[in-house]
This record gives structure tokens, sequence and C-alpha cells, in this order.
């Protein structure tokens, strides 16, 4: 792990900052599409938050209300340059402790909040709640939108090599590329036909008895 990831952020109090500092302390796990836990005490721990701030329950997940919340808590977060305020991650001492006091500072690992930032805006773009323009305009000009972006292209990227892998197999396709490689091989098989008939008239040409 390098030092960018060893180092730490410090915020002000808000409720995402403190529920993420919580969910590091508790070792959630924020990986998407992870096959063992599906990130689900994060999941729900991120639902009941977004409940108490709404005042309502979101029993059917995500919806726009909810989605420009998490967008405008995403906003607030900052990431301090590399190798500040380092401490080991995952491990907090009795300083985080008290960080995590009311009107405190808030510490978080570098590496969690990226990877965690990166959970929350999946669950809204995935949610279908708001369109990915959408989530760039509330984002712009910050930490989370430079994640955001990166997401973006990785999807641009991805949707690339899928279209190129279905349209390389498509049935029309494969069944065109052979009757095109069919007929080449027939056109070469002709010419060597006309080669061995031409070389074959020359020979006889030469050796053939003379009058």
């Amino acid at each position: 792990m390098s030092s960018g990831d060893d180092a730490e952020s410090r915020f002000g109090d808000s409720w995402l900052k403190t529920f993420l500092q919580l969910a590091e302390r508790k070792r959630f796990c924020v990986r998407i599409h992870c096959t063992t836990c599906g990130s689900g005490p994060f999941r729900s721990g991120l639902l009941e938050q977004l409940d108490r701030i709404l005042g309502r329950e979101l029993s059917l997940g995500l919806d726009r209300e909810a989605a420009f919340a998490l967008l405008a808590a995403l906003r607030e977060l900052e990431m301090p340059a590399a190798g500040i305020h380092r401490r080991e991650v995952g491990r907090p001492d009795r300083g985080a402790a008290e960080d995590a006091a009311p009107g405190g500072p808030v510490w978080i690992s570098r590496g969690f909040l990226r990877e965690a930032i990166r959970m929350i805006l999946y669950l809204v773009w995935s949610g279908r709640a708001l369109v990915p323009p959408e989530m760039e305009s509330e984002l712009e000009g910050s930490f989370a939108g430079q994640v955001l972006q990166s997401m973006i292209e990785h999807e641009r990227y991805v949707t690339a090599q899928r279209r190129e892998h279905e349209e390389r197999n498509d049935p029309e396709r494969i069944r065109a590329r052979r009757e095109a490689k069919k007929s080449l091989r027939a056109e070469a098989h002709a010419e060597r036909i006309l080669e061995q008939q031409e070389r074959s008239r020359r020979w006889h040409a030469e050796h053939s008895p003379r009058d």
C-alpha cells in the first residue's frame, strides 16, 4: 500500500463523514460486486442514515431526493495531499476515538474514503435515481466528482470492449466472415488451377515432338 493510501483525511462533523469513519472502524466492506457479503452492512447502514436524515423510510431503495442528499454530502468530502496525518489504516488509536466526538474532526483513511465514495456513487448510478450528467453537475469541482469521472471513463471503456466482443461474435457477422474467407479460398484455388494449367500448357508446348 502506498503512502498516499496510508495518509488520512481530517474532516469537520457531518453525518456522512461520521458514518464513513464508523464504517471503517467496523471494517465494513465497500467492494462493488463483493461476492462474499455484497457490502450488505455498509449499504444497510447508509440507508439507515438516510432514513434519519430524510425523516422517512427508503423501503424501495434510493429515490431522487435521497440521491441528491447523498451527492450534497459527497461534495463536502476532500482528499488532502499524500503524506499528511499518516496513521495505520483500519487501526484507529485513542486519538481516533476522541476525533469521533460530536463537533470534533473526523479521520478516514484515504484508501477507504476513495472506495467508499465509489460504492456510494455506484449505488446512485445503478439505482437509476439520477443519470450520470446530473451526478456530474452536482459534484463538479469536488473530489467525489473526480472519482465519478474515473468511473464514467471506465464504463465507457468496458462498454466499448463489450460492443466489440458482441460484434465480433454476432452470428450474422461470423457467417459473413466465413463466407468471405470461403470466397477468398475459392478465388485463390481457381488462380492456382489456372496457373497450373498454364504451366502444363507451356511444358507440353516445349516438350512435344516437333514434326
